[in-house]
């Protein structure tokens, strides 16, 4: 049997029968050592020392297998933890009208009661990759708000995907916030920021600084709030008040 076709238990029975050999070679008198000695034509300490080399190596790298089988098993089955934070279209709909409806899609092949209460979801909607799915009511509302009803890690993960967020709380009309760079950092080029009118938003020391060292500045992303007067604030800061409230929502 090849090693690639080694399973766990074929592993093991070689440990075992190591083992055997490893307690039968301790077990032998030392003129049976000095025998094999002379048949290898090797001083009897070189002999000791290489047998030992090579019974370490053996268990080794069978151990070694052991381990590397435990690893991919391990992989393979491997259940982790996720938080889901997507943007879905969902619809209230019974399991029989989903499965009539969608006979091909997610789920629909599922044996369950068609009264059952749930909701159609549509992930990507309108895109070339949509894809459509059903959940029963209540997992599906333990784990899923309204866009109009997030909490502020909802908020944070809606902007990195590029929407404005606001707050139904906020007294002044017409606020939002947004991730400027939702796509991750950016070099800009220094000529760009001393050229472009946007570069307040940098300030001219931080673009004359970019064009001495290297030519480029690296921009990570920050959140900017669009006032109720108009007027941008770079660098918005959250209160506990904001971290901790459920009124977020997206502002289209």
């Amino acid at each position: 049997m090849s090693e690639e076709n080694e399973t766990i238990e074929d592993i093991e029975k070689k440990l075992r029968e190591l083992a055997r050999a490893i307690k039968h070679t301790l077990q032998m008198p030392q003129a049976m050592y000095e025998r094999h000695a002379t048949i290898e034509n090797k001083p009897l300490d070189v002999y000791f020392t290489e047998l030992a080399d090579r019974i370490k190596a053996a268990w080794k790298r069978e151990t070694e297998k052991i381990s590397l089988h435990g690893a991919e098993d391990k992989q393979k089955g491997k259940t982790m933890k996720y938080i889901r934070v997507n943007h879905v279209d969902a619809e209230p709909m019974a399991f029989g009208e989903f499965k009539e409806k969608f006979p091909k899609s997610g789920g629909a092949n599922v044996e369950r009661d068609p009264a059952d209460e749930g909701y159609v979801i549509t992930y990507r909607k309108g895109r070339p990759n949509e894809y459509v799915s059903w959940c029963p009511k209540a997992e599906f509302e333990a784990v899923s708000r309204p866009v109009d009803g997030m909490t502020f890690g909802m908020a944070i993960e809606a902007m990195k995907r590029g929407k404005k967020v606001a707050r139904r709380g906020w007294n002044g009309k017409g606020m939002w916030l947004c991730v400027p760079l939702c796509d991750g950092a950016k070099e800009i080029p220094a000529n760009d920021i001393l050229d472009n009118p946007l570069a307040v938003f940098l300030g001219k020391p931080n673009a004359v600084h970019a064009y001495h060292t290297g030519g480029t500045a690296k921009v990570v992303p920050y959140i900017t709030m669009k006032a109720a007067d108009g007027t941008f604030v770079t660098g918005w800061l959250a209160s506990q008040t904001d971290m901790l409230s459920e009124d977020w929502m997206i502002v289209e």
